[in-house]
């Protein structure tokens, strides 16, 4: 009995140990994974709140089919916002650079208006006044050499019909008046001639020869008209031919003048045109280019409003960044606090390990001995079992080896034989 109590017990207390130590390597184990604050509640309810969250929104959101006409409409409704917003930012562009230019052309204009009434307006007076002078004196001349030829011919007629020599007619020819000679010596019949059309093939030469103004001949011309119609009425009133005929050449010379006056006036009339032409085009390309000039200058003006929004976001991330670094250095300090604080938990724990593997050693130490002792103490009592059943055996047989020779002796005094009654 006291040997199987000590069996029990020893048992008892190897259980025991190997559970202790079992719970000591576990706990030291959680030690080193960072102990027993894993936080499960806490993350249980963190997902309870997401899930409430999501049920919460699936309860407030409206049915998908809703949801997809609202983007359509949305969509579509951003379209047309974006459309308006191209065509009135291209409308109002347009209308400002019109505007711009307009404006811009207006003091130019103002300049020229303040600048040509000065100087320009009197030429165009001039030159109009002159148009006019020349158109008048070249009727006056065409009128004049019409009635000189009629009067020619008529002279020439009368000359054929009369028999006369030309002594005669020298002799019957009258002396000039005192306003045809002031008309001889006012017109200078040799500068003239030099301009007939029959010895200049080009008319616009008198001007280069005589570099004379066109105004100046115009008038000249106006005025020997004048002087040849005044002097043909004097010698018709003296009845002299020789005369009238000289006053109608002096009328020919002088429209002949005339016409090359006219001409050298076209020329610059149509000189002035093509000028005016191609100040035109000027204007038109400068205009071009101003209204070039002015969108370039628009678009850089965005461009410059584009790039100070740019530098203030800049700035404001430049100062978000310098946060974010101040930040960061403060977590980096806790960081390494807490590195310090696990590192002096890690040589702690360490020690703590040391310790278990020496308990480790003795508890196996003591495991041996102990089982040395139980095995001991196992074999004695299988020793002391054996021992006790030899005993009883022993006793069985000495008991039955007493009857036996007990009922010898009883079937000896019977006489019956022994083989029929003795059992083993």
């Amino acid at each position: 009995m006291k040997l199987g109590l000590l069996t029990e017990l020893v048992m008892v207390t190897l259980i025991l140990l190997n559970y202790s130590s079992c719970r000591r390597i576990k706990n030291a184990t959680v030690k080193l994974r960072g102990g027993y604050n894993i936080k499960k509640h806490k993350t249980y309810t963190t997902d309870r709140n997401i899930i409430n969250r999501v049920q919460n929104f699936a309860k407030a959101a409206p049915p998908p089919h809703k949801t997809r006409q609202n983007w359509k409409r949305r969509k579509l409704n951003r379209d047309n916002s974006a459309e308006l917003g191209t065509s009135v930012k291209t409308f109002y562009l347009t209308e400002k650079f019109l505007n711009d230019a307009q404006i811009a052309d207006k003091p130019k204009e103002e300049e020229e208006l303040q600048y040509n009434p000065s100087s320009d307006n009197t030429d165009d007076d001039e030159e109009n006044d002159s148009d006019s002078i020349a158109l008048d004196v070249v009727q006056k001349f065409v009128n004049d050499a019409a009635a000189s030829r009629k009067a020619q011919q008529e002279a020439n007629s009368k000359l054929s019909r009369d028999s006369t020599n030309k002594d005669q007619r020298e002799k019957l020819k009258p002396k000039p008046s005192q306003a045809e000679q002031k008309f001889a010596g006012e017109l200078n019949i040799d500068s003239i001639e030099e301009c007939e059309p029959e010895t200049t093939k080009n008319p616009n030469e008198c001007d280069t020869t005589t570099k004379a103004p066109t105004l100046g001949i115009a008038q000249k011309a106006a005025n020997d008209a004048a002087a040849a119609h005044e002097a043909q009425q004097v010698a018709a009133q003296h009845a002299s031919q020789q005369v009238r005929l000289q006053l109608a050449d002096k009328a020919l010379v002088s429209a002949n003048a005339a016409e090359a006056a006219v001409v050298g006036k076209e020329a610059i009339v149509e000189e002035l045109e093509d000028e005016i032409g191609h100040v035109v085009n000027d204007t038109k390309k400068e205009r071009c280019e101003l209204a070039a000039q002015q969108a370039h200058l628009h678009l850089t003006l965005l461009t410059e409003e584009g790039s100070k929004k740019e530098v203030a976001v800049l700035n404001k991330a430049m100062e978000t960044a310098i946060t974010n670094e101040r930040n960061a250095q403060q977590v980096s300090q806790c960081a390494q606090d807490d590195l310090l604080g696990k590192q002096e938990i890690l040589t702690h724990i360490r020690c703590n390990t040391d310790l278990l593997k020496k308990r480790l050693e003795a508890a196996k130490i003591d495991l041996e001995n102990t089982k040395k002792i139980v095995h001991q103490g196992c074999m004695e009592a299988y020793k002391a079992k054996a021992d006790v059943e030899n005993d009883k055996e022993r006793k069985a047989v000495s008991r039955k080896t007493k009857k036996n020779r007990r009922m010898q002796h009883y079937y000896k005094t019977i006489n019956i034989p022994m083989s029929k009654y003795i059992t083993f």
